[in-house]
């Protein structure tokens, strides 16, 4: 025996680990069992051996042997307390749903699954199944209109944050040399406003009203939301809020972050997020563009 982890005689092979009987009970052939089954772990001819992956993935059999030894060996002493940290590269990587499935067999088999410091810890973001649907009806606002149009996270975080309060950069260089000219003298800004109002690309938040006040004054004036808009838009009265995105009538309200990692780790221009979206502590070094070279 060894560790402490009994001993058990499973088709007349001695088992002494926690791994061994794993492979003795799933992989590896024993009296009465029907089918095909390897003959033992350094059958290369079978699936589900040391010996069989090896030739597939270069890992040498030893190896794979001992780390599946020591992972079972220690959920054994520590009660289901091994786990896998798997970062994005797994997930981006080819026939990663068949390397997710080795995980899970591997963290169940175990015992770790569902035990608080085992099983599978995944990279934040990558999974998604469980709430999915109540997620996507609350983002997306499903129960109102189908389908749901969303607006590029990162037009939204530039506008958000104020980046484009730093931004002099000449957008004309973007377009086609076959093009009028249109982009050029203007910003990104600039460019996010225009494809809101033609209505090419949504725009959040999208007007300067409430959005629940909007919709009590479509219902009070007995016209179709489409016409009262328009003419509200031609008035004047209604305006988009990425013509003016530090008006405080324009600012976003809720903001609902996955999984926490917005912050220090996905946001792009992490310092113009600390100052302009929450008002926290920042680094921010940059100077704003001159108001003759900001939007318009």
């Amino acid at each position: 025996m060894r560790r402490g982890v009994p001993a058990r005689r499973i088709g007349g092979r001695l088992v002494t680990t926690v791994f061994d009987l794993l492979l003795a009970n799933y992989g590896v052939g024993r009296d009465g069992l029907p089918g095909e089954w390897p003959a033992g772990y350094d059958d290369p001819s079978q699936p589900g051996t040391p010996a069989w992956q090896e030739e597939i993935t270069s890992v040498p059999a030893a190896a794979a042997a001992r780390i599946g030894r020591e992972f079972a060996e220690n959920a054994a002493e520590s009660q289901g307390r091994s786990m896998i940290v798997m970062g994005a590269g797994t997930n981006h990587y080819f026939h990663s749903d068949t390397i997710y499935r080795t995980f899970l067999a591997l963290v169940t088999l175990t015992g770790c699954q569902g035990v608080n410091g085992g099983g599978w810890a995944h990279y934040v973001g990558q999974e998604k199944v469980r709430p999915l649907t109540g997620y996507s009806m609350y983002a997306a606002a499903s129960d109102w209109s189908r389908p749901p149009r969303t607006m590029i996270g990162t037009a939204f975080f530039y506008l958000a944050t104020d980046q484009w309060r730093y931004d002099q950069a000449d957008n004309g260089h973007l377009a086609s040399p076959l093009g009028t000219g249109r982009f050029a003298g203007r910003t990104a800004a600039d460019l996010i406003a225009t494809s809101a109002r033609l209505g090419w690309m949504p725009s959040y938040p999208t007007f300067n009203w409430n959005p629940l006040e909007l919709a009590d004054a479509i219902k009070r004036s007995g016209d179709q939301p489409a016409d009262f808009v328009r003419e509200e838009l031609r008035s004047g009265k209604l305006g988009f809020a990425c013509e003016d995105p530090d008006a405080e009538a324009n600012w976003p309200r809720v903001l609902t972050v996955w999984r926490s990692n917005l912050l220090g780790s996905s946001a792009k221009g992490d310092e113009y997020f600390l100052k302009h979206l929450i008002g926290a502590q920042d680094s921010l070094r940059a100077e704003e563009a001159p108001p003759d070279a900001r939007a318009r």
